[in-house]
């Protein structure tokens, strides 16, 4: 009777066995979690790097993905160390929801013109505040080339405001935004390379009224004569009568 109390009661025995199935299928079921997630988080970095580096070239950060950067990590870090199934499925929740909002992101920005339409604002900027920079050179400080960087100042601060707004992601900077400061930008340099001081500027119509004074003194110039020699035609006959 006592080596019968001994033996393991067969309820025991099943759950036991159980239990270790349950834990090989989690461990089963946490191992394949932690590949489908890995190969996404590399993936999305391999992406994210490519747009980045296309940022850093114009002296940009993209800071608007580095929250969801950081979910990513600690959720994938959190399956790894997951101890059953349900814990890992939790984390995969978070590991989701992170992927999907900096994919979306991403991919966005890598189809869109918008980070070349970007590059293209600030290199036609700069060449209009080189263009100022002559006609400053050239002319000195003069109410015209005053305008010139007050128009100047104006589409830097757009710029730079175009610009943040970018770094901070959410979509709200278009292709469009950075196509219009470039039309302004090829504006303001065609007008720094052709600016005049007022002094040399001669008004057209100035030019019209000069044309017209002329004519007018011409004509009675002509007239003048015209009529002197009708004059001394009378005059002539008349002395020969004599």
């Amino acid at each position: 009777m006592a080596f019968k109390d001994q033996l393991p009661r067969i309820s025991t025995i099943v759950a036991q066995i159980k239990s270790k199935t349950d834990q090989r299928g989690d461990y089963a079921q946490i191992r394949k979690t932690i590949e489908t997630k890995q190969a996404d988080y590399n993936a999305i970095t391999a992406l994210r790097k490519a747009i980045t580096t296309r940022f850093a070239a114009l002296g940009l950060t993209l800071a608007s993905v580095e929250g969801n950067i950081k979910t990513l990590d600690d959720s994938l870090a959190a399956i790894k160390n997951a101890s059953t199934a349900a814990i890992a499925a939790e984390q995969e929740k978070k590991f989701n929801r992170a992927y999907n909002e900096l994919r979306s992101e991403l991919e966005t920005l890598n189809k869109s013109t918008v980070l070349g339409d970007a590059e293209n604002a600030i290199n036609m900027t700069a060449g209009a505040r080189e263009s100022i920079q002559n006609a400053s050179a050239r002319l000195g400080a003069i109410p015209e080339t005053d305008a010139l960087k007050e128009r100047y100042s104006v589409l830097k601060k757009g710029l730079d405001e175009k610009l943040g707004g970018l770094q901070q992601g959410g979509g709200n900077v278009t292709a469009a935004d950075f196509q219009a400061l470039q039309a302004e930008a090829m504006l303001l340099k065609k007008d720094a390379d052709t600016v005049q001081p007022s002094w040399q500027k001669i008004d057209v119509t100035m030019i019209i009224g000069a044309v017209v004074v002329l004519a007018l003194i011409g004509g009675g110039i002509m007239y003048y004569r015209k009529q002197k020699a009708q004059a001394e035609r009378k005059v002539v006959p008349l002395q020969k009568q004599q």
